[in-house]
């Protein structure tokens, strides 16, 4: 079942891909869709023909000789000589862009372009008019005007020309000639034009279309990579600011969007961290708890059993022998005093451990600091012909609880004072750390295993368990300097010597 189901998946995925592949981007769509436009249209003028072309400066030509009859009839109701007769049609020819032929109503050719003078007496098939039927031609035409398209065949140079044909109000009968061949080529380079032009709209079309369509279609590739950051969870990209008013305001609502889930984010992320926080810390006290439980059962064990044998003897020598009860109340005096010793170190760990305990910084002299326990113990360490040396400079100030780190030094002189042997030489000295000073307690003697090096901060640890009880050593003292120096945020450490053991522990230098 697990196996089709991720078959399925993977099926589905693979669908989804190919969906994926198929979808054209806007801009890709939009182009696709103007050029289809545009070559569409540039198509139909290139399928247009110079036919076309040819109709319309035909019809345009035909047009304008449409209204040449009115001046030749209005030439000839002025009776003007002949002379001023040819002169006044010539430039009528001119003003037309065409050639005249005027018959007389017998038929006969009385005006032609190709021969001004001594038309007179022509006959009709030496003019232009042997182009024409004699059955249209002529007087006696029924036809008043009307065009025709005629070759001439007798002509080296194959021509044809349009014709306009009209009969006069005195039975004349005009004709005017168009050639119709240059037409044909100014249509032809009409046409060549177009496609040219056409061709090169084309090519800036294409220019302006694409970058219109990547002007147009930014913005959307913009918002939608920022929505896409948003679906993983990352609002701190906006999107820009654009011309376009239906993509402005789309702009403008995503990013209130994205401002309020990253505001709801942040909420959440602070929530979570102090709910967080709270179960670390709830977790820490009940491993506290459990440790303290742990330990003091443990160590409490051997003094309460020795205080209920110590009590249970003395009831007998109450009466008997009231020296030997005594010595035994005194015993468990002492058991009671170290099981109050023994709880209150339980309790330091657990305050400094808890979180709750504010460090109170201050400002002190560390060679004062460590200097006043030599004092205080002077008499114990020349007992013990211990010789102490403090090679500590003074007048170096340090920061930080000095009730808290006077614990530490001493935890660290107590400890070596106990495990001192040899040259049996106690020494205290410094070294700079940049920010801060690195403060060692050496004393001669034994080196720790290494097994016990990271085992010996642990509480009730003890590597040399030949130690005595009647010393009053709970495994406690490298415990509480664990927790004074996490209090501080400053490391802490030991490391063994050719002739002893070295203590060390960080402090903040003084601003």
């Amino acid at each position: 079942m697990k196996r089709n189901q991720n078959a399925a998946a993977v099926f589905g995925d693979g669908v989804e891909k190919k969906k994926h592949r198929r979808r054209i981007s806007i801009s890709t769509s939009l182009f696709i869709s103007v050029m289809a436009i545009v070559l569409l249209f540039v198509a139909t003028i290139v399928l247009v023909d110079s036919r076309l072309m040819n109709v319309v400066y035909i019809f345009s030509s035909a047009w304008k000789m449409w209204d040449i009859t009115e001046p030749i009839d209005e030439m000839y109701t002025q009776r003007l000589s002949d002379e001023e007769m040819a002169t006044r049609l010539s430039a009528l020819e001119t003003e037309y862009d065409v050639s005249l032929e005027i018959f007389d109503d017998a038929g006969y050719l009385v005006f032609s372009s190709d021969s001004p003078e001594d038309i007179y007496g022509r006959a009709t098939d030496q003019s232009l008019a042997r182009l024409y039927n004699e059955e249209s031609s002529g007087a006696g035409s029924k036809l008043k005007r009307h065009f025709e398209f005629q070759k001439d065949n007798n002509s080296d140079i194959q021509m044809e020309y349009i014709v306009y044909v009209m009969t006069l109000d005195n039975d004349y009968t005009a004709k005017a000639f168009k050639m119709k061949t240059p037409m044909d080529e100014s249509a032809q380079i009409a046409v060549q034009f177009v496609v040219y032009t056409a061709l090169t709209v084309v090519f800036i079309a294409v220019i302006v279309i694409r970058i219109f369509s990547q002007r147009f279609t930014r913005p959307l590739k913009d918002i939608s990579a920022i929505t896409h950051d948003m679906s993983r969870l990352d609002f701190s990209k906006r999107c820009p600011p654009s011309r376009t008013r239906e993509i402005a305001l789309l702009s403008d609502s995503i990013n209130e969007l994205g401002e309020s889930l990253n505001v709801a984010l942040d909420d959440l992320k602070a929530k979570n961290q102090k709910l967080q926080d709270d179960y670390e810390k709830e977790k820490m006290l009940e491993r506290l708890r459990t440790d303290f439980i742990a330990g003091a059962s443990h160590e409490l064990k051997t003094p309460i059993a020795i205080v209920r044998g110590y009590a249970e003897g003395m009831s007998f020598l109450l009466e008997s022998d009231p020296a030997a009860a005594k010595q035994y109340a005194e015993t468990i005096i002492g058991e009671t005093e170290r099981m109050n010793q023994l709880v209150m170190k339980l309790l330091e760990i657990i305050k400094y451990d808890s979180g709750d305990y504010i460090v109170n910084y201050d400002i002190f002299d560390i060679y004062e600091l460590v200097q006043d326990w030599f004092d205080r113990n002077a008499e114990i360490l020349m007992e013990k012909s211990i010789t102490y040396e403090n090679n500590i400079p003074q007048d170096c100030l340090g920061t930080g609880d000095s009730m808290l780190i006077s614990s530490i030094v001493n935890n660290y002189l107590s400890n070596g004072v106990s495990h001192i042997d040899g040259a049996r030489v106690l020494r205290a000295s410094m070294t700079e750390t940049g920010e801060g000073y690195r403060v060692s307690i050496f004393n001669t003697g034994k080196n720790i295993a290494d097994k016990d090096l990271d085992m010996i901060w642990n509480s009730f640890y003890r590597a040399d368990k030949s130690m005595s009880r009647a010393e009053g050593r709970f495994g406690l003292g490298l415990a509480i300097v664990t927790s004074i120096q996490r209090l501080h945020g400053m490391q802490f450490g030991v490391e063994n010597m050719p002739d002893g053991v070295r203590f060390w522990f960080d402090i903040k230098k003084a601003e």
